[in-house]
């Protein structure tokens, strides 16, 4: 009877002690309007969305005054969130990025307002998914940031200060150097536009200060980086009142 009150006190201290292991985020899909888009609302053709998932919308423009409208209430079962330090207009050039914690089923078509001047405008809507936890926007110092770079052929990605989670981070470039690649850790390039913008994410399990660089062939660049972390799963403390022997 000794051994088994020792194996029950050993198992309630791991319930109520031991941290979870992080869940890999899935990139679920990353969509674009290949011909850029020159009239609001701007669509984005989907494949089906999942429910609860991440979904971020991004725009980059090589105009300063394009700007990302409300996103379509119908794909988000809660509220969308305009991402913070956006829009970027440094350069010339214009980021924007608005983003849903929780994705509704079943979504085909982002129909995106856009305000402004929409010439060399593209549209990005990624979805990504995570496991047994929730997520939320990342609870470091820097989860968001605009930066902008002069003329550049390997420009400095945005710096963020993140929480040492894993994270899912949103990453795009507006400019008019004709970007061609995405390097760092983790990062892939998605697409890049016909008037030399970039779409980018990456996936990391820890803290990253330098998310990216931007490959262009000349001119300035106006980056944008978001990142979004999973939360602890909560553990719960189990109380034996008594032990019969």
């Amino acid at each position: 009877m000794k051994s088994l009150r020792v194996t029950l006190l050993l198992l309630l201290c791991w319930c109520g002690g031991v941290a979870p292991q992080a869940h890999a985020w899935t990139l679920t899909q990353v969509k674009h309007i290949a011909a850029g888009c020159t009239a609001s609302p701007c669509a984005v053709t989907l494949a089906s969305t999942g429910a609860n998932h991440l979904l971020v919308v991004g725009l980059t423009s090589n105009s300063t005054t394009a700007a990302l409208g409300a996103p379509p209430a119908a794909a988000c079962a809660v509220s969308w969130v305009h991402g913070p330090n956006a829009p970027n207009t440094a350069a010339g050039n214009a980021d924007d990025a608005y983003y849903c914690l929780q994705s509704n089923s079943g979504i085909t078509s982002f129909s995106q307002p856009v305000t402004g001047t929409l010439n060399t405008t593209d549209i990005c809507v990624w979805e990504a998914a995570l496991s047994l936890t929730a997520m939320a926007l990342d609870t470091g110092a820097v989860p968001a940031q605009q930066a902008s770079d002069a003329t550049c052929t390997a420009c400095a990605g945005v710096p963020l200060t993140l929480s040492g989670n894993a994270d899912f981070i949103v990453v795009m470039s507006g400019g008019g150097g004709g970007v061609s690649n995405l390097t760092g850790t983790g990062f892939t390039l998605d697409f890049t536009t016909s008037f030399g913008d970039g779409f980018g994410h990456g996936l990391t399990t820890g803290s990253l200060t330098a998310p990216a660089t931007w490959t262009a062939s000349s001119g300035t660049q106006a980056p944008y980086a978001i990142a979004f972390q999973e939360l602890p799963a909560t553990l719960h403390n189990f109380t034996v009142s008594s032990i019969v022997p």
